[in-house]
């Protein structure tokens, strides 16, 4: 989408070689296609996009509004439902927490 090119173009802007960047997938839990899901994986466990040498700020995948309702959110289910989709350490609000300065 729109946003989504802008930010990316800020971001490789200010900050082109990405040491500095830390990149948010939301709605984790709603894909396109499963081909979407699969890229979307291989991104935050950094299969596309190796981590730099000592930083760690590639892409982070988080489900706010489980079913499209941030009511429902639970930071258990929302580590069940990232661990069932194979995402394995840049995933959840409570990890993200400890990511961010």
């Amino acid at each position: 989408d729109d946003e989504k090119v802008l930010a990316m173009e800020l971001a490789q802007k200010y900050d082109p070689t990405g040491s500095r960047t830390l990149r948010i997938l939301t709605k984790f839990d709603m894909f396109d296609s499963p081909e979407a899901k699969d890229r979307a994986v291989a991104l935050v466990n950094g299969v596309d996009a190796p981590i730099l040498e000592g930083v760690d700020l590639g892409a982070h995948a988080v489900i706010t509004a489980p079913d499209g309702n941030a009511a429902n959110y639970d930071a258990s289910s929302e580590a069940e439902h990232l661990e069932r989709l194979g995402v394995r350490a840049r995933a959840g609000i409570d990890m993200l927490k400890h990511r961010l300065p």
